[in-house]
């Protein structure tokens, strides 16, 4: 990935904040499946994950959003009741920070990135596959230790290199805190 370079002077806010973007975090993760955009079956999924940032820039409308870059890791659990498999995802993405108003502790993110599984499923049908999501949360203080929870939307696909291509949708509860 492509980062936007190291802009820690041009971040007009407080330490807290580059503290908090700085962040490494841990997260754990819920999630359910959903029937829409093809997917054929419900899954459940649990994860633990590790995420790295680092600042990245202000968007230019009043430098009112800030940018972190992040890379993370996870091992997740994915299963119905008839059975399930474990795999490690390997991804970057990006979280926007706004830095004023009533949402300052809130965020949205999207990402992107590898999976390889130890099994398959109706719709997860090959061992190698692409994780794409978005998501939005929240900080539950403004303090740079401040723990987060967020709700992602996640699209796992193999990008048609093993068909048929149905592909898996989830929803995921995130709850991370810094390290």
């Amino acid at each position: 990935m492509f980062f936007l370079g190291n802009v820690y002077p041009a971040l007009p806010t407080s330490s807290d904040l580059l503290t908090r973007l700085r962040a490494n975090v841990f997260e754990l993760s819920i999630g359910h499946g959903a029937k829409i955009l093809g997917t054929s079956e419900i899954r459940y999924g649990v994860g633990v994950g590790v995420e790295w940032g680092r600042p990245g820039r202000i968007l230019k409308s009043g430098q009112s959003i800030a940018i972190r870059e992040e890379a993370h890791l996870q091992v997740f659990r994915s299963f119905n009741e008839n059975e399930g498999f474990d795999g490690l995802v390997a991804g970057v993405g990006i979280r926007l920070h706004p830095l004023k108003g009533a949402v300052r502790n809130g965020y949205v993110e999207i990402g992107t990135g590898a999976a390889i599984t130890d099994g398959v499923s109706t719709d997860v049908n090959s061992h190698f596959n692409f994780v794409s999501f978005v998501g939005a949360g929240f900080y539950f203080d403004s303090a740079a230790s401040a723990h987060r929870f967020g709700i992602r939307w996640i699209h796992v696909s193999n990008a048609n290199i093993e068909p048929p291509n149905i592909g898996l949708n989830q929803f995921e509860a995130v709850f991370g805190f810094r390290f």
